[in-house]
Order: C-alpha cells, then structure tokens, then sequence
C-alpha cells in the first residue's frame, strides 16, 4: 500500500499530514497535532464570541463579526467529524488501496492511472486558487505605490491593548486563517481523490462488460461462447459493480454527516457575508467589502467542486445502464441475461454521496444552495 500511495496520492498524504488527519502517521505526533489545531479553532471562536458580547447591539455589528465566526465553525466542525470518523476513514483508504489490486487487464491500470492524474491536478488547482486568491487582497485594491495601516483581516476582541500588540494579534489571525485553509484543502482533495476513484471503478465495470459481450464473441455458436468464458468475465464485471457501489456506500459513512453540518455553515456564511458585502459598500469601506467577497467567492467555488464532484460520480454510475442497453446483451446466453437485466436496472439508480441522508450532492443541490441564501440575504436586507 505505501508503494502505491507514494506513487499516486503522495501529495494528498502530505496535505494530510500537516494537520494531523492522515491515519497511518505516528500517532503521538497526530495527537498533538489535533490538541494544537483544535485549541487554534478553539481560541478563533473564542475571540469572535468574546466580540459579539461586548459591542454595541445591532445587527450590522452581528453580521460583521459573525462573517468569519461561521468559516472558523465550519473548521472546527469538519476537522473534529473527520477525527471522529477515523477508524473509518482509514478502512476507506484502506480498501482504495485495495482496490487496485482487483484490476484484472492493462487497461484497467490505464483507466484508474487515468484518474488519479486527473485528481492530482485538481488537487493542485484546488490549492492555487484558493491561496492565491486570499493574498492581501488590500494590496489589489489601495494604490501599488501608495502606503496603508495594516488591517485585522476579521473582528475579535483579545482585551489587551490592540495598538501595542498589533502584530501579535494579526500573527494569530493569520495562524488561524493558515492553518483552516489547510485542513479545508487537504480535506476537499482527499473527497476528490475518492470520488475520481469511485469514478475509475465504474468506468472499468462498463469496460468490464463491454469486453465480455463483445459482438465478435456473442455471434460464436453456442458451445464455441464457453470457451470465451463469458460466464466468468459476466460475473466479473458484476463483482466490480458490486465492489463500486460499496466503496460509494463506505464514503457516505464517511462524508455523509460532516458535510451536512458544512452545507447548513455554507448557506449561512454566504448569507452573512453577502449582506456584509452590501454593508461595507453602502459604507464605503473597500478592504471590508473586498474580504468578504472573496470569502463568498471561495465559498461558492468550494461548494461547485463538492455539487460537481457529486454530480460526476451520479453519470459516471448510470452510465453503466446506457452501455450495458447499448451492447447486443440480448446475444448472450439466456443463463446470464437476468443478470443483465438486474445490472442494467440498478444502474439507473444513482450513486452518489448524500448528505445527511437527505440530499443527494449535484448541480441540482447547487442550485438551491444559491436560491435558498438569495432568499435568505433578501430576508436579512429587510430587517435591517
């Protein structure tokens, strides 16, 4: 397995590493990585509640305060629901790894080397855009040549005086920022790596299937079809089926409930940061205006990833119905054309992660993601 790791997903295991998440690790050296992550987060919310109880009530203060609070939740919530789903996650890597040593042509290892490049580069642009797009985003908007007065990229009360500790103060801001963003990059890749991977196993069953009910053999008399062994290559393809939908299902005991709590964050933090947004230009403060977006641009561009992710493994599942249909399955000996029809009528179900239990992740989710916060902003925007 360590082979195959270094060879395939050696940049997902470091981005994992760093914070403490990768299961294989030493674990005394994990351990205090999670003490020193979660008293990170911890001390971030702190300092955002002890704001909220100390400044002047109102719902404007609430709002620009609570824009980054629902991020530094949304942290907390996913880093704390992976570690309690670890054992878990280890089984799930565990078999990932497995799997492919149940890859039975060349072109199988073609299919899933195929996918686990794909993954690698959406890992790396996952990590560019999101970095790069958080840089001191004051330096885009003030004047190249002009000078300012460095700000606290969110509010938060320390009860020390801000003035002479300053950079103190901003050094924790930026560790807290730093150190999200990098359980948030390391967990969304490690989701891509296996939803590419759920997609490579259902991508090799079609395969599977068309190799075993090649034209070429099914129009052979029938006593020359057996020694094409298309009874085994038939229960091949369907063991792979089978083995695809149960790595989808182990994800869903994975994933399932941590991004449901991360899709109810998600909805309030554009909420919040889009009524913010509106608030700092009717007031004219540029730098607060620019922060907020980019949190909702980065926010919007994580959940598109997540529905898209979803909704790739959904075709990638029932396609398999369209390429069994499509194939002279009809040819094939009677003793096996149940089971096609068994195949064929299960693909038409989708797989796919859902959260909660409730609902299926694809663009469809998106959608009402984006049509539900609108309402929600518009809402927030009368009251005030």
């Amino acid at each position: 397995m360590e082979a195959l790791v270094i060879r395939y997903y050696n940049l997902n295991r470091f981005l994992l590493s760093l914070t403490g998440l990768w299961p294989f690790q030493n674990k005394i050296v994990r351990q205090i990585q999670h003490f020193f992550v979660h008293t990170i987060f911890l001390s971030s919310v702190l300092v955002q509640i002890f704001k909220l109880a100390t400044i002047e009530p109102s719902i404007e203060s609430y709002i620009d305060v609570s824009s980054y609070a629902l991020l530094c939740l949304a942290y907390i919530s996913k880093y704390s629901m992976y570690i309690y789903q670890f054992q878990n996650v280890k089984y799930l890597i565990i078999r990932l790894c497995h799997n492919w040593d149940l890859l039975f042509y060349e072109k199988e290892h073609e299919i899933m080397q195929e996918y686990a490049l794909k993954v690698l580069i959406c890992s790396l642009i996952i990590i560019l855009v999101i970095w790069t797009s958080f840089l001191w985003i004051y330096d885009v908007i003030a004047p190249l040549n002009g000078s300012h007065h460095a700000k606290p990229p969110f509010s938060a009360e320390y009860f020390i005086d801000e003035e002479v500790y300053f950079y103190h103060i901003l050094m924790h801001m930026y560790l807290i920022f730093i150190i999200g963003m990098a359980v948030f990059i390391a967990l969304e890749t490690f989701y891509a790596v296996c939803v590419q991977h759920a997609c490579g196993l259902f991508y090799i069953v079609g395969y599977r299937f068309e190799e075993a009910l090649n034209e070429s053999v099914l129009n052979l008399p029938p006593f020359a079809k057996k020694s094409f062994d298309i009874f085994e290559k038939i229960a091949r393809a369907i063991e792979a089926h089978k083995n695809a939908i149960e790595f989808v299902d182990h994800m869903n005991s994975c994933f399932s409930k941590s991004y449901f709590v991360l899709l109810i964050l998600v909805i309030a933090a554009v909420t919040v940061n889009s009524t913010a947004v509106l608030q700092a230009i009717t007031a004219a403060r540029t730098y607060d205006a620019a922060n907020n977006l980019a949190r909702i641009i980065n926010i919007t561009c994580g959940l598109f990833c997540l529905c898209y992710c979803g909704q790739k493994l959904i075709d990638c599942s029932t396609s398999i119905s369209k390429k069994v249909y499509n194939l002279p399955w009809f040819l094939a000996p009677v003793e096996i054309q149940g089971s096609l029809l068994v195949v064929m009528q299960r693909s038409l179900k989708e797989c796919t992660l859902v959260l909660g239990t409730l609902f299926p992740v694809s663009f469809e989710l998106f959608a009402a993601v984006l049509k539900m916060s609108s309402y929600y902003i518009t809402t927030l925007r009368a009251l005030q």
